[in-house]
């Protein structure tokens, strides 16, 4: 959610996600997990909306696959999303499983990685930014201003004055992307 704040700031255009996409006439962008999941809905998508780009925004797998796991205990012991940790005991389970386990989501990862790299081809089609560098308080700003100037390169998106990329950057990031309904829909 931080990432699509964060691009919904820099344009003052809405974000969709796959699971709620075509709420909104116009987006500046749509959030997906393919092909890890969502299938169904990506193929729905490239068929009703044109985009012939693409951000691919890349999270170390050391915090992806972790983070995943948490995800399925929070869903499993219904708990809100990103509240809470999994068991140690639990996690080891997780980990070890050869069917759905640690080696299995690296797997998966790198399937994701490889498609989106051939899907759109890195000329000009692919940004590519890591969550490390875009949540780290000295190249956060730079690589928001990355993510602002290839947006605007669509036609009718124009981002923010690149002087007030950080200051936007500082109060999505630092609230990680929980921003009040009236600051998610305006502009900060």
């Amino acid at each position: 959610q931080m990432t699509r704040n964060l691009m919904s700031q820099m344009t003052g255009l809405h974000t969709e996600s796959i699971w709620s996409a075509g709420t909104h006439d116009r987006v500046v962008a749509i959030k997906t997990h393919y092909p890890f999941s969502g299938e169904d809905e990506h193929l729905e998508l490239l068929e009703n909306r044109q985009f012939d780009r693409a951000i691919l925004v890349m999270r170390s797998p050391l915090h992806t696959i972790p983070s995943f796991f948490n995800q399925i205990y929070e869903k499993r012991h219904g708990l809100p999303s990103h509240t809470q940790r999994g068991t140690e005991e639990e996690w080891i389970k997780f980990r070890d499983n050869p069917q759905w386990g640690f080696e299995h989501n690296v797997n998966q990862y790198e399937l994701m990685i490889t498609h989106w790299m051939e899907q759109f081809s890195l000329r000009n089609r692919l940004l590519i930014v890591t969550y490390e560098t875009l949540v780290n308080e000295k190249s956060g700003p730079t690589q928001s201003m990355r993510i602002a100037e290839w947006l605007q390169r669509t036609e009718g998106v124009e981002a923010m004055n690149e002087q007030f990329i950080p200051c936007i950057w500082d109060k999505v990031v630092r609230s990680r992307g929980r921003l009040s309904e009236a600051e998610a829909d305006g502009v900060l």
